[in-house]
């Protein structure tokens, strides 16, 4: 564990409701005694000897992935997996499905969760323990690992070639799409402007991500994540505008895309300029039963 940071945190860490009680009794011990194994992002290998009990909650962080600051107000992604020291059985957890999105704030979280990542970073992963109190009325704890996601695009940076309209993009993230002069290409075009090494969207997927949509005639913003008390959403490519579905297709996640999307493949009769950041994928037709693995002509984000 590379480096450990203490904090006076609220009893009862409810992680948006998952959590619950230990019911035994273990012996009093640290997060020395917790093995957190795994590559970031992947479901951890947590190793204590059960019965684990804390007398006091601490907060360890395991990877320091070196990322930006949370900034409070600002989306954030949580993957967390919860486990009962008394038992050494899962509580609960985000693996495999996909993280939860919250705005870092305490009502947000609630108080005990914000606690226990503020100060850290994106691509941070920390080991939370919380006392807890068995049946018995003796101490128990419960032991939790969260993983703090990237909540935009992270990779190797491309520009958008000559016509295509430009993108750039805030310190938080957030993009301003500039439409060139000259009519639109007659055809979908596909740019990644961020390449993310994550996995690959399949047909019929379902996404988390952030994302900004204008008309091609004049610029207008039609619906955009970004911005004062908007969240990262999801996004089902089954029920999805066609060229929105088909130009998010095999790209992967941590990307950024930027898609011109003619009307053929839109709604109504102008031309749709995306850009998105692909967070996370939620799930995958081959996945879930009666999720179609083609996309269909209806409505983008939002919209």
């Amino acid at each position: 564990m590379r480096r450990r940071h203490l904090l006076p945190l609220p009893a009862g860490l409810a992680l948006a409701g998952a959590l619950v009680a230990c019911t035994a009794v273990g012996s009093g011990t640290g997060p020395e005694d917790v093995d957190v194994a795994g590559g970031f992002g992947a479901r951890p290998t947590v190793t204590f000897d059960v019965p684990f009990a804390v007398t006091e909650s601490s907060v360890t962080v395991v990877i320091d992935g070196e990322g930006p600051d949370l900034v409070d107000g600002a989306a954030v992604l949580l993957d967390w997996l919860a486990i009962d020291g008394s038992t050494g059985e899962v509580i609960a957890e985000t693996y495999p499905s996909a993280p939860e999105v919250f705005a870092f704030t305490p009502e947000s979280l609630g108080d005990a969760l914000y606690s226990a990542v503020r100060g850290s970073g994106t691509n941070d992963r920390v080991l939370y323990l919380e006392p807890a109190t068995g049946e018995s009325g003796l101490p128990a704890a419960n032991v939790v690992v969260v993983d703090i996601r990237p909540a935009r695009a992270q990779g190797e940076r491309f520009s958008p070639p000559s016509g295509l309209p430009g993108v750039q993009l805030a310190a938080n993230g957030a993009p301003t799409i500039t439409i060139p002069g000259g009519d639109p290409p007659p055809d979908r075009v596909e740019q990644v402007l961020i390449k993310g090494d994550g996995q690959q969207v399949a047909a019929g997927s379902e996404l988390i991500v952030q994302f900004t949509r204008v008309r091609w005639s004049d610029g207008a913003v039609e619906a955009t994540t970004w911005g004062e008390g908007s969240l990262p959403e999801r996004l089902d490519l089954s029920e999805s505008m066609l060229g929105l579905s088909l130009g998010l297709l095999d790209q992967t996640v941590g990307s950024q895309v930027l898609l011109v999307v003619p009307p053929a493949e839109a709604t109504g009769a102008d031309t749709r300029v995306f850009v998105v950041d692909i967070l996370a994928v939620a799930s995958e037709a081959n996945g879930e039963e009666g999720a179609s693995p083609v996309p269909t002509a209806s409505v983008s984000p939002s919209g």
